[in-house]
């Protein structure tokens, strides 16, 4: 997708969901889940999708948004940061 992250592990061995503002929305309010935080900082385009893992058919349609997501999003710069 461009370099852009779609979902990523957590640290409590789960996986996060990068969603849009929308969806992301929707997911916290039809989950009460809340957003990701990693090493103290919210990462406020990141939800966890506590319990879902275990219903493919109820996480696949959030996987796809998470994808139609981060297709939206400008691609991630391949020059090297100094």
């Amino acid at each position: 997708m461009g370099g852009q992250t779609v979902s990523d592990p957590s640290e409590s061995g789960g996986l996060v969901l990068r969603l849009a503002a929308e969806d992301r929305a929707r997911f916290l309010a039809t989950f009460d889940t809340r957003l990701h935080e990693a090493h103290g900082t919210v990462q406020k385009e990141f939800v966890v999708p506590d319990g879902l893992f275990a219903d493919s058919g109820r996480v696949a349609p959030w996987f796809a948004a998470a994808h139609v997501a981060a297709a939206a999003m400008p691609p991630e710069s391949t020059r090297r940061h100094r």
